[in-house]
């Protein structure tokens, strides 16, 4: 009988017992076990927010490997290829410069760096690790077209011109390297040369408009004025808002004296930019030559409004108004020159009725 009470009581205590054991709230008892991410979770977490382009969130991913990692020289050039996504040049050079020092045997590393100075504009500093990565591999074509921009951006066309030479031995139809070694040719006075070269680069690549544009410039230097417009004109055909190839389209027929055409060229470079004051001042002129005067008025007016201080503009104004017998306006228009130094407007005033 004790037994069995003792069995009993024991019995009793253990329900007792469990009936008031501590439990965790139910929050805790269903939270994760924490843990720290290991560098391949980091790593991967970090490629696919490359892959969804999620530039700063990748970055924050790869700092904290690189943490965790500080001798691993891709994970700083993969931060370096993050900042350069972002545009941040300065940044992807520092990252750069970190894969170096803990690999100097990459020139990849040594590429990337180098162009990353050079996009934040230190071209000086840019030359050195594009020299190294060339050393490290000389058929980096890269590198060395890199290399060549930077040369030919310092004005160091003698330089330039010789890494170009180069590129042109390990890439012969490289159309880029014929196009800056012509223009470079050209600053050291090689005509003949540069106009050869920027020939090559238009038949390798016959869409360039900065090819032919520069081929153009070369050919009306030379005074080949037909030559000149026709590449032009393929080069506007390719890039037809360019103000500048339009002016010059405009400027070779109107000393061919085709009035007509060169007129449609001025107005399509002032419809794409109507600062060009020197084209305002054109169109009138012409409109003035054919008998138009009133469109000639309406020119002389954009003239006058694009350079209200130019007395130049004032007079022309003034002496095409009066040619229509608006002799009040151009009274006006006339003294107004006169106030802003010009000494012809007197005269126009005093034949004034």
């Amino acid at each position: 009988m004790a037994g069995v009470m003792a069995g009993a009581i024991a019995s009793a205590m253990g329900i007792f017992a469990m009936a008031i054991a501590p439990t965790l709230p139910v929050a805790a008892q269903q939270a994760p076990v924490q843990r720290t991410p290991s560098i391949d979770d980091l790593l991967e977490q970090g490629e696919d927010l490359v892959v969804r382009r999620d530039w700063e969130g990748a970055l924050v991913v790869y700092q904290r490997a690189a943490q965790l990692e500080q001798d691993n020289a891709r994970i700083f050039a993969i931060i370096g290829y993050v900042q350069v996504q972002q545009g941040n040049f300065l940044a992807a050079a520092a990252a750069y410069q970190r894969a170096t020092v803990l690999d100097d045997k990459n020139a990849e590393f040594f590429y990337a760096l180098g162009n990353s100075l050079a996009n934040a504009g230190n071209l000086e500093s840019a030359v050195e690790p594009l020299r190294g990565a060339i050393a490290l591999d000389g058929k980096h074509l890269n590198a060395h077209l890199a290399l060549a921009a930077v040369l030919y951006r310092q004005e160091k066309y003698q330089e330039a011109a010789a890494a170009y030479r180069t590129i042109l031995e390990l890439s012969p139809n490289n159309a880029t390297a014929y196009e800056f070694l012509g223009t470079s040719l050209i600053y050291l006075n090689q005509v003949a040369e540069g106009v050869a070269s920027l020939e090559r680069a238009v038949e390798l690549n016959p869409r360039s408009s900065s090819a032919l544009t520069n081929l153009g410039l070369l050919q009306l230097s030379q005074g080949r004025q037909a030559d000149a417009l026709n590449t032009f004109n393929r080069a506007a055909s390719l890039d037809p808002r360019n103000v500048t190839l339009q002016l010059q389209i405009a400027q070779i027929l109107d000393q061919n004296g085709e009035n007509a055409s060169a007129l449609a060229a001025y107005r399509r470079v002032i419809s794409l930019d109507p600062t060009q004051v020197a084209s305002h001042r054109r169109i009138g002129e012409l409109y003035e030559e054919t008998g138009e005067l009133l469109l000639a008025t309406i020119s002389y007016r954009q003239w006058v409004s694009a350079t209200p201080d130019d007395p130049d503009a004032h007079l022309a104004l003034g002496k095409v108004l009066a040619r229509q017998k608006r002799y009040q306006e151009a009274r006006r228009s006339l003294q107004q020159a006169e106030t802003l130094g010009s000494t012809a407007a007197a005269a126009e005033i005093e034949a004034l009725p």
